[in-house]
């Protein structure tokens, strides 16, 4: 509890109908010997310049707060429905290095000093609803809202250079589903499922770099599957369509794309079990990989994204073996493969 540590108070009551719970948890770090040590090539067409960088004292102080109230209400088997309100905060005060840094031309050895405090607050809220409909039908609902405030800066100072990056970020996004099953035995259930949601992010930058960005981001999508549990086989198949649309400082980016999830297990006998895993899916790039701003992080290193950037498409496949010869031991093998088409990479 010197350097680091963490304490939480939990309470669960009930009065009528409805249950409530509320958590309230804090942490602390401490750290007084952070840093890195990084070796770096710059080819550029004047010529190759080596620079080398490390750290030589170096402070962090890191505080978290975490509060949560949760409502519930479950006194009925044909309905279900509970509501999450939670903030957090993250503070990092002190954050600061020092140490060396020397270039094999263009720039004289210097040493060199860092600050990089930040400020993270963010306020949400997650509901939740299951209701039973009869004759086999049945409806269950997401809803999810978070709004989030973040104030970070980067400040960087080696003999005569100065830089200094400061973010202010605003940001929100909504996002709910609703899915409507349909048992037709115990054996086999259909559903279908409807996802939309959206957010914007607003990030002003001052300092050395002074920029404005403006993102945001909405989708849709609809997905019809079936789940079972017939004799030794037992999982859920779906397939789906979605529509996605991004913006960012004038730039938008639409695209549509299909996606399947596939989850299977057959169990011969209670000791041995496979287990297969598929997923076509798509990954879409987020504000900072989009931004079309140029940030100065040092003396040669200048970041910027890409506004043009599309989303990729990925696929994901896990195949697994299981053998339990007793209840004191338990072999699994697995094989995985992850592909990325079209990927995104820093240049």
């Amino acid at each position: 509890m010197i350097r680091s540590g963490e304490a939480s108070v939990y309470s669960k009551f009930a009065c009528r109908k409805m249950e409530y719970d509320v958590m309230v948890s804090g942490d602390y770090d401490y750290n007084s010997h952070i840093g890195s040590v990084s070796d770096e090539t710059y080819r550029l067409e004047s010529g190759t310049i080596r620079r080398t960088s490390g750290t030589e004292t170096g402070k962090q102080h890191q505080r978290g707060f975490y509060s949560a109230l949760r409502v519930s209400w479950n006194k009925s088997d044909n309905l279900t429905f509970r509501n999450l309100v939670s903030y957090r905060r993250i503070n990092t005060p002190i954050n600061h290095t020092s140490g060396y840094v020397s270039f094999s031309s263009l720039y004289p050895s210097e040493t060199y000093h860092t600050e990089s405090p930040s400020t993270n607050n963010a306020v949400g809220w997650d509901s939740e609803l299951y209701a039973m409909l009869g004759r086999g039908w049945s409806i269950n609902g997401n809803f999810q809202a978070e709004s989030a405030g973040n104030n970070t800066s980067s400040n960087y100072y080696a003999g005569t250079e100065s830089i200094e990056n400061l973010a202010d970020e605003d940001s929100w996004f909504l996002r709910g589903s609703i899915q409507v099953n349909k048992s037709l035995s115990d054996k086999f259930t259909l559903f279908s499922n409807v996802l939309s949601g959206g957010g914007r992010t607003h990030i002003a930058y001052t300092g050395s770099s002074n920029a404005v960005n403006r993102f945001r981001q909405g989708f849709t999508g609809i997905t019809v599957g079936m789940s079972m549990n017939y004799q030794k086989v037992s999982g859920s198949i779906d397939v789906g369509y979605a529509f996605e649309s991004n913006y960012i400082n004038g730039k938008t980016m639409d695209d549509r794309y299909p996606f399947t999830h596939i989850n299977l297990q057959y169990a011969p006998n209670q000791r041995n079990s496979i287990s297969l895993w598929f997923q076509y899916a798509t990954f879409s790039p987020d504000a900072t990989m989009k931004n079309p701003n140029i940030i100065r992080q040092s003396e040669l290193m200048y970041i910027s994204g890409n506004p043009d950037l599309k989303c990729s498409r990925n696929t994901s496949a896990n195949i697994s073996y299981t053998w339990l010869p007793s209840n004191k031991w338990q072999l699994s093998a697995y094989a995985t493969m992850f592909l990325i088409s079209n990927r995104q990479i820093c240049i």
